[in-house]
């Protein structure tokens, strides 16, 4: 694994608008959007994930798959 990008103001935390890539995307950080990405360096939302994981707790308030929320207490769409 190599770093792809890496700058000496990504350790300055006053420092906005550095990204941080791990491998081409294994890990992304957009510095200036504040979004993480795990398997892309084009994240859409806080976290995004593209592939499949694995949790062993996961909490949330609104769920939504495809864009369809999903019912919390059916676990259907």
């Amino acid at each position: 694994m190599a770093l792809t990008k890496i700058t000496p103001q990504m350790f300055d935390t006053s420092a906005a608008g550095h990204d941080f890539n791990i491998d081409n995307g294994t890990f992304f950080v957009d510095a200036s959007s504040n979004l993480v990405g795990i398997g892309t360096t084009s994240p859409s939302n806080k976290l995004d994930v593209n592939g499949a994981f694995t949790a062993s707790s996961v909490g949330v308030d609104n769920l939504l798959l495809d864009g369809n929320e999903i019912d919390s207490s059916s676990g259907h769409i």
